[in-house]
């Protein structure tokens, strides 16, 4: 049976200073949700707002769609306000 829930949320994040550090702290809290939570899901979808603020206040929303599927297959697809794809696999 498969499992498809669209939702949104929105990433709150913690006050990194390099952007690496940044997209650790994603991918740690999604492959933590998935294990969680995927035990019956074979897909999903969701929508995601990024916010990144620098040193000196500035920020910069990112706007752009995850997708899930099994075997840990899962791409960040960034489409505002530049596009790129992150894909990662098992």
């Amino acid at each position: 049976m498969k499992f498809y829930h669209n939702f949104n949320f929105f990433l709150f994040w913690i006050k990194y200073k390099k952007k690496r550090e940044k997209m650790k702290a994603l991918i740690i809290f999604s492959l933590f949700f998935l294990k969680l939570f995927a035990i019956e899901i074979d897909s999903f979808e969701s929508s995601f707002i990024q916010t990144i603020t620098n040193d000196s206040n500035k920020k910069i929303e990112y706007f752009g769609k995850l997708y899930f599927k099994k075997p840990i297959k899962i791409l960040w697809r960034y489409e505002k306000p530049i596009k790129k794809d992150i894909f990662i696999t098992e």
